[in-house]
């Protein structure tokens, strides 16, 4: 059966600080379309607490910046707590996303962007990164970030643990392939003002969320702050309809992991479920956990946060459990 994991917070942490990210271009093959780039942003501190590379994997319309937003970011940069806790990260733009690789979007499948993810581990256990080396993997995800992490351990087995955000584990059987949610919310890439020009966006089958479907996608308002919002819809990015195509697989698989996993929540995040026929989350949360394996630990739901939790005041909270999770896995030590 599953663990609850209780925030002990027993770790010491360092008040957060500002690290500089090295821009990194990793080579990945991916069945059918050849040799792909993944650009990544490596941040290694002076002074590594161990020799563990947390991987972090963004979610749909988003890039690396999720993890290093650009607004306040001694609240909502993950990267920089990290850094200030002897950590090392390594951000990637998913395979057609940002600086990555953007091949044709109907091919941009979920079991695709895993076999790049796989590509990205493989490089960096076998060349490391920048002149550094890593003794271990742990994936860190966010949304469909999180089902990337988990269609890639379940098929590959190549890390050494996966930190699931946004995310419910096991029973996921709300997410479906071409989930109808994400038609309404959804347009063309190349009809969005901010996304309109960018190289290989007028191919259709990259999509973006609508301006008004983001504040209740992500966020709980109050607290999310309107001008954290007004930067995050600058910085939107796209989803393909690969992956809304092979969105059930991929949820499905983050109940296979076989490592170590934690699981992390909001109380507000409506992602997993309708809240027009549940009360809230906690009901989704208590059936994930009933079906989950032993080697997956939840923590309890964080109070005010919606689906996006590192871009809400208490995102510090959430930085220090995942923190705190990984530092107390005895195969991380």
């Amino acid at each position: 059966m599953f663990a609850l994991y209780t925030l002990a917070h027993e770790g010491t942490f360092d008040a957060p600080m500002t690290g500089d990210s090295i821009r990194v271009d990793i080579p990945v093959a991916v069945d059918g379309l050849g040799t792909q780039m993944i650009a990544g942003w490596l941040a290694v501190p002076e002074s590594k607490r161990d020799n563990t590379l947390q991987l972090l994997v963004h979610g749909i319309v988003y890039s690396h910046k999720y993890w290093d937003f650009p607004y306040k970011p001694e609240i909502y940069s993950y990267i920089d707590f990290a850094l200030a806790n002897k950590c090392s990260t390594l951000a990637i733009d998913q395979l057609g996303v940002g600086e990555s690789s953007r091949p044709p979007g109907a091919s941009v499948t979920f079991p695709a962007i895993a076999q790049a993810l796989h590509g990205v581990v493989e490089y960096v256990r076998t060349n490391g990164l920048a002149g550094h080396t890593f003794d271990r993997v742990v994936l860190v995800g966010h949304s469909g970030g999180s089902m990337t992490c988990g269609l890639e351990e379940s098929r590959y087995h190549d890390v050494d643990a996966v930190v699931l955000t946004g995310m419910l584990g096991p029973n996921t059987s709300g997410i479906v392939d071409s989930d109808p949610r994400i038609k309404a919310a959804f347009v063309p890439a190349s009809s969005d003002p901010l996304l309109a020009g960018r190289p290989g966006l007028d191919d259709p089958d990259y999509l973006t969320v609508i301006p008004e479907a983001r504040i209740p996608m992500f966020f709980r308002q109050p607290p999310a702050e309107p001008e954290l919002i007004a930067v995050d819809e600058s910085l939107k990015e796209i989803m393909t309809t690969g992956q809304w195509t092979t969105f059930g697989a991929a949820a499905e698989a983050c109940g296979h992991i076989a490592c170590p996993t934690l699981v992390v929540n909001g109380r507000y995040d409506t992602f997993f479920y309708d809240p027009t026929t549940e009360p809230d989350i906690s009901d989704v949360i208590a059936r994930a956990q009933a079906a989950a394996p032993a080697n997956y630990t939840f923590v309890p739901l964080f109070d005010e946060m919606a689906h996006n939790l590192n871009q809400h005041p208490g995102a510090p909270q959430v930085y220090r459990a995942i923190q705190d999770w990984i530092r107390a896995q005895p195969t991380l030590a």
